[in-house]
């Protein structure tokens, strides 16, 4: 038995034991720690599904011939014929699951921004705009054209139970604008007002059950269920459309002044109105009109959605499957017909409810659920026991999928929420199919750094390996876009630095003067080595003091000689070393919301021991008056299997295995204040030295971040755009300079990878069918006075917001649409001239097996 059956069973309903079992289902929910399951009593994010099983084991009991299996048997079987859960790892073993999945970046159906903006125009969605806290002059000029002399309703997209919303009888700018930054919400929507029919003097809801099911990875059909289930507020509507208790069907009354602590009883008792009832109010003919409206709206619904359903078993092979899910959505019908559609809930209220309180003329959620099982189970496994009552499902729509590709591709939303164009650009290729369940079998695994090394690894070269091969995910990639060495050897600046050292004779020409250092809190040892370090190089009079790990500007500091004695000095270093070796520091980065796709912040302590101190380069080349750094998007590409000594007699060194592809253009990311300027703007009065000098010496844009913590008004995006630009534009009257970084910049980048290329690894070569596999990687450069460029470090999981920012996302997309074409297209187009370049320049990398003994 499952958790959530034993615990939400209210009227005991367990199933019947059979046996000479036929068929076997099962019903449960998890939560996911990292890819282990561990099954729990209620679903994560409340989407409360577990009400539905108690409902499922009575239709099953009721067809005679199913048995219900346990949560671990559920986990290690390899088939299965029916299961209604939250886990991916069980429904690609069913043959039949209740859960569908949409090729997009926001799951338009029951996101309800996403929804709107999917089908806005039609006549079922309301009149609306979509807001955040800061409100541009172009969302004011279009409420204001939209909605004056209108009521209008604002609502957060993240409420629940028409909480913290706001209605207007009359539209008024300053008092939504007022509302929207003072409610701890940051996405919202304003629509207009639709004035339902009353019946009995009560606002009216319409709640109705939408269901949606793929058959065969080939067929994708709509229903609605032709009975509603109509939800009408506390109060009789008196006119007062601003007091909730008479306007707001979904909110509830409290029976102690806490929004929470609702009485549930009452609330299924009182609170709806039957369909029957409901249905009186109107003649034959209106309701005719009713329900062919609902046709026409639930079979464009389905008509958008058919090429774009996932499902975690359409790569099961077997000869019949299914995939299916139960929509609610909450409708309102005015008094000339015309219907609006509010939302679509994608975990719908179904429960026990109307029968555990004995509820008459309530819509029974049993038959409704009797009825799913009907049109989706039944067709593939018939019943042995004939169901009796009569299907209430209208069927809207049938429509034969037109993409059934068995390429598949893996994108995670992470990346798609962030980087939109990288996903418009795997869409761009028709020949593949995307696949949200990561345990495919999949041609094409596009993910964050973070899934190929988890955060408890030690970032060990084998680590990478060793993590790969024991999870569970990708490991059939043929295609991944990850090499195996860049994040020990190249995004590590103390190793990178040893290696140029070692195998660079004229590194010390674009490699500051460096020195690694490991902190363990021995500060007599460190002090010592620290010391005659900066003896040996008394030239230098300031220094950058680094973590090796560091990223985001974490834990940066410069430190000037002056006059004062050298021991000061190393002292306030071993300090700063030690604050961030053993206190560590708090790591804001952003993570996606498994549910609506939203980003949110997520706090890590992060310590460091490993350090690199280099001379810093306080004569740098000023563009604009402020220091600037200058960006390389490179590409590393690994086509087909390394060579190794089997290959000796018949090994080309000049062949195509591994490239260097750099982009024709550079991000020039600037400092926020002047250089040489001690003049600071009003804007930023309040912030303290440390920072302003941060602002003149520091380009990484992690400091307006930092900025905005301490003056929460100051304008996040337009001080990030002022602070980039691509370099083709800044140097456009200067090519003989461009010619020269572009020069210089390539030299590093293949010096680099040479020193290292003899350890790098495709991370997927052990795959069954293994193709190739790529990297993006961002080479951060800065220009001298002298016009020298000197390599600072690489990022080998480059934030690409400044390239959308300054080339927008047309062109953003051209540009991955060019990678794919060299790392992916390669493969499965015929007659694919990977060497048609218009973003990129090739840069060859030999490859030489009998130079192993460098």
């Amino acid at each position: 038995m499952s958790k959530s059956l034993l615990k939400y069973n209210k009227l005991h309903i367990i199933p019947t034991p059979l046996y000479n079992n036929i068929h076997t289902y099962y019903c449960g929910v998890f939560q996911k720690n990292k890819h282990e399951l561990t099954e729990v009593d209620e679903t994560p994010f409340k989407t409360a599904i577990q009400d539905y099983f108690p409902l499922i084991v009575q239709n099953m009991n009721k067809r005679g011939n199913w048995e219900f299996i346990d949560t671990n048997d559920a986990i290690h079987r390899q088939h299965l014929d029916f299961v209604w859960t939250n886990a991916i790892q069980i429904d690609m073993h069913a043959s039949v699951h209740s859960r569908i999945m949409l090729d997009s970046i926001d799951h338009y159906i029951s996101n309800k921004k996403a929804f709107y903006n999917k089908f806005k125009g039609h006549d079922f969605i309301p009149l609306y705009v979509s807001l955040n806290k800061h409100i541009t002059l172009t969302q004011q000029e279009k409420m204001n054209g939209m909605f004056v002399g209108k009521s209008v309703i604002v609502k957060p997209d993240k409420g629940a139970r028409g909480s913290n919303i706001l209605i207007l009888p009359e539209y008024n700018f300053e008092k939504v604008k007022e509302y929207v930054e003072t409610i701890p919400f940051s996405e919202w929507t304003v629509s207009e007002v639709t004035m339902p029919k009353l019946c009995n003097d009560y606002i009216v809801s319409n709640r109705i059950y939408f269901l949606v099911v793929k058959e065969n990875n080939k067929t994708v059909n709509g229903y609605y269920y032709s009975e509603f289930m109509n939800y009408i507020p506390y109060c009789r509507y008196t006119g007062d459309m601003t007091d909730k208790y008479q306007f707001i069907t979904n909110y509830y009354m409290p029976t102690d002044g806490e929004d929470n602590d609702v009485d549930e009883e009452d609330y299924v008792r009182n609170r709806f109105i039957s369909h029957a009832k409901w249905m009186d109010m109107f003649t034959d003919g209106e309701q005719k009109c009713i329900y062919e409206k609902l046709d026409e709206i639930f079979a464009k619904i389905t008509c958008v959605m058919r090429d774009d359903i996932l499902c975690s078993n359409d790569n099961k092979k077997v000869n019949d499957k299914m995939g299916f899910h139960v929509y609610g959505a909450d409708i309102l019908i005015d008094n000339n017909l015309n219907i609006k559609v509010l939302e679509i809930n994608g975990a719908p209220t179904i429960n026990d409810e109307t029968v555990l309180y004995h509820v008459d003329g309530r819509m029974d959620d049993f038959q409704l659920m009797d009825d799913v099982l009907e049109l989706t189970v039944d067709k593939i496994f018939k019943p042995l026991n004939v169901k009796t009552t009569v299907n209430k499902f209208r069927k809207v729509y049938s429509g034969e999928i037109s993409r059934g590709c068995e390429i598949l591709y893996y994108i995670p939303n992470s990346i798609c929420v962030s980087y939109p164009f990288i996903y418009k650009a795997l869409k761009k290729r028709m020949y593949m199919k995307r696949t949200k369940n990561i345990y495919d079998n999949i041609d094409l695994f596009y993910g964050a750094r973070e899934k190929y090394v988890e955060n408890d690894t030690s970032l060990n070269y084998y680590d990478e390996l060793l993590n790969y091969k024991s999870s569970e995910i990708m490991t059939n990639a043929k295609i991944i876009n990850k090499v195996q060495g860049l994040t020990y050897f190249l995004a590590n600046k103390g190793r990178i630095y040893e290696r140029l050292k070692k195998h660079v004779y004229d590194y010390i020409l674009f490699h500051p003067v460096s020195q690694i250092f490991f902190y363990d809190n021995n500060t007599n040892k460190t002090k010592g080595v620290m010391e005659d370090f900066m003896l040996e190089n008394r030239r230098i009079s300031k220094w950058i003091v680094k973590p090796v790990h560091g990223s985001r500007g974490a834990g940066i500091r410069i430190f000037d000689m002056g006059d004062g004695e050298r021991r000061y000095v190393v002292d306030d270093v071993i300090d700063h070393m030690h604050k961030y070796s053993i206190d560590g520091v708090d790591m804001v980065g952003k993570v996606v919301s498994k549910t609506n796709g939203k980003e949110r912040d997520k706090i890590e302590k992060v310590k460091y021991n490993y350090w690199i101190i280099s001379q810093y380069l306080d004569r740098p080349y000023l563009m604009n008056n402020k220091k600037c750094n200058i960006r390389f998007y490179v590409l590393l590409t690994i086509n087909g299997k390394l060579p190794t000594y089997e290959n000796l007699t018949n090994y080309d060194p000049k062949s195509d295995v591994m490239n260097i592809y750099v982009l024709n253009d550079c991000i020039v990311y600037f400092s926020i204040l002047d250089y040489n300027s001690t003049v600071v703007p009003d804007e930023f009065v309040g912030l303290d030295d440390n920072m302003i000098d941060k602002m003149r010496n520091l380009t990484n844009l992690e400091i307006i971040n930092d900025i905005h913590k301490v003056l929460p008004n100051i304008n996040v995006g337009g001080l990030k755009s002022k602070s980039t630009c691509m370099l083709n534009e800044l140097l456009k009257d200067n090519d003989r300079l461009l010619n020269q970084i572009r020069k210089q910049g390539i030299n590093i980048i293949k010096k680099t990878l040479e020193s290292i290329k003899y350890e790098l690894r495709p991370l997927n070569r052990f795959a069954d069918g293994y193709k190739g596999c790529f990297n993006l990687l961002a080479y951060d450069t800065m220009l001298d006075y002298k016009e020298n460029l000197w390599f600072i470090e690489v990022n080998r999981g480059p934030d690409m917001k400044a390239l959308e920012l300054n080339l927008g996302e047309k062109m953003c997309v051209d540009i991955f649409d060019e990678i794919f074409r060299v790392c992916v297209d390669r493969y499965y187009v015929d007659g694919i001239d990977c060497d048609r370049l218009k973003y990129f320049s090739k840069v060859q990398l030999g490859y030489n097996v009998v130079e192993l003994d460098r």
